[in-house]
């Protein structure tokens, strides 16, 4: 009896471990006819609620959209074996089994089928919202590297320019110093040269004739301040203030040129360019040669709200 014991739980085990491997290879349909009490059951009614409430959605409890062709192929057979053992309980419960198979065999693939395209559809949106949001990414990134690029530009743009004016500035000053020494300029019986405004003439060595010829010869000194308090102002008030009429220069700007003399540490003379938008100034550029600051710039943009100086009173350098 003790030599057999061994076998009888060996064989034991293995019809338990076949029981588990059948019901973990059971198909989720059958598992859900069996825990309605089966077909074989008078009693129970294991297909009649399979599509009822959320059933459109979850048919035998597992979500349309996660329906496998297997599972759709498996529905048919499970079924059928169903009907058989309905068939033995007596004729009137087969024949309501056999009513409810063949609705559940011709529905459940549709809804499957529906399931499908609709999340066919939502990836398809889905994947059409991605791709705008990138192509919106990408145009943001070009506008943004366009508009580097053409602040760059811009800032290469004036610094030649103020470059180009610099030049101008010295042979200005220097035809200047000879004009001021040609005897016709100076009126006789008179030391003291004529005043230009409301600033003695000697702070410039442009006379009044040489000026006439050359509109954008100014002698305001040019320092930071004066040139912060043109922001926003408009064309005459503009010439009224450097006390010359300037150079046009562009399609809407003026071009001064400062033939000042006795630079000082706050401002001197140099060149001023100002552009226009609709009649006030928008952009102010200037390359001004104060004491111990030769070359200093500004630049002031109502555009972007930029503002630089080299004059040290800024706390933004242009440099």
């Amino acid at each position: 009896m003790l030599r057999r014991f061994p076998r009888l739980l060996l064989a034991a085990v293995a019809v338990i471990a076949t029981g588990s491997e059948a019901n973990a290879a059971q198909h989720f349909i059958q598992t859900y006819i069996d825990a309605q009490g089966g077909c074989g059951s008078n009693a129970a009614a294991p297909l009649s609620f399979v599509l009822a409430g959320g059933g459109l959605q979850t048919p035998f409890g597992k979500p349309a959209g996660e329906w496998t062709d297997d599972d759709l192929a498996a529905l048919p057979r499970i079924l059928a074996e169903c009907e058989k053992a309905a068939a033995g309980v007596n004729s009137f419960r087969a024949s309501e089994i056999r009513g409810e198979a063949r609705n559940l065999e011709a529905r459940v693939p549709r809804l499957v089928q529906a399931a499908r395209v609709e999340q066919a559809r939502q990836a398809t949106q889905l994947q059409a919202r991605r791709e705008i949001a990138q192509s919106r990414i990408s145009a943001a990134r070009e506008q943004a590297e366009r508009g580097s690029a053409a602040a760059d530009a811009e800032v290469r743009q004036l610094e030649a320019e103020a470059d180009r004016a610099e030049a101008d500035t010295r042979q200005a000053v220097q035809a200047g110093s000879q004009a001021s020494r040609r005897p016709q300029d100076r009126t006789a019986g008179v030391d003291a040269p004529p005043s230009i405004g409301d600033r003695d003439a000697s702070s410039c060595p442009w006379s009044e004739q040489d000026r006439k010829s050359r509109p954008e010869i100014s002698c305001q000194k040019l320092t930071e301040q004066f040139l912060l308090g043109l922001r926003g102002a408009k064309r005459n008030g503009v010439e009224q203030a450097m006390k010359a009429v300037g150079k046009r220069i562009n399609e809407d700007g003026l071009h001064f040129i400062s033939a000042y003399q006795d630079e000082d540490v706050k401002g001197g003379s140099g060149i001023a360019n100002f552009e226009f938008e609709n009649g006030e100034v928008i952009l102010i550029t200037a390359s001004i040669d104060a004491k111990d600051r030769p070359h200093s710039r500004f630049m002031w943009n109502g555009r972007t709200g930029f503002s630089c100086s080299d004059l040290g009173s800024s706390s933004r350098t242009c440099d």
